[in-house]
């Protein structure tokens, strides 16, 4: 006869608990390298809102539910010139479309938090020192390796003249475009590395 053992209560949050991060961060993972999905994320979480908000709405106003549910829609997403609450407007109708434009704010929020997720993962701040380099190979390196979050993306590479540490002679430089002082643009092993990631 099999024993079975039950596992403590605390084991089983924790278990669950790692369960729904493991799905959070690969849901994160998968919705910054694929803009469709985020489309279909941002639809899962505004659609059963309108369809809720307009059935509320509906019964709290009196209103046929297409009416209702487009109202829904045009606060959540600022439909311009709507006109959503009106001064004779019932109580309970108001405080619907009310807190319907307060999950207006939170979905844009949550849009926003997708979209930050993206950028902070294509978007390096290079400067013009010894470690630019090394920091753009790095980067071209992502972008050709199959798994990486970066493979296949395209890469923006900004540059601008590195600041004047003093006279070019006193830097170290002779007064040549390129030269470490003279503030010429990026020169050399850079511009060869850089033409290699966007290749």
């Amino acid at each position: 006869m099999p024993s079975w053992k039950v596992a403590p209560a605390g084991s089983r949050r924790q278990a669950v608990r790692r369960r729904l991060d493991s799905i959070s961060s690969r849901l994160l993972h998968r919705t910054i390298l694929d803009f469709r999905l985020r489309l279909v994320l941002l639809a899962a979480l505004t659609l059963p809102f309108i369809l809720l908000g307009g059935l509320v709405h509906a019964l709290a106003s009196g209103n046929p539910w297409s009416t209702s549910a487009y109202l829904v829609y045009g606060l959540l997403f600022r439909v311009p010139s709507l006109g959503a609450v009106r001064l004779d407007e019932p109580a309970a109708s108001a405080l619907v479309l009310n807190a319907v434009f307060l999950f207006g704010t939170f979905g844009f929020a949550i849009l926003l938090g997708l979209i930050g997720e993206e950028v902070k993962g294509t978007v390096k701040a290079l400067r013009a020192d010894a470690t630019a380099v090394a920091l753009l190979r790095q980067v071209a390196e992502d972008v050709s390796k199959p798994g990486s979050p970066l493979y296949g993306r395209p890469i923006v590479v900004l540059a601008s003249r590195p600041p004047l540490a003093g006279p070019p002679l006193a830097a170290g430089g002779s007064g040549m475009p390129g030269a470490i002082g003279s503030g010429g643009d990026i020169e050399g092993p850079m511009k060869r590395v850089v033409a290699d990631a966007l290749q």
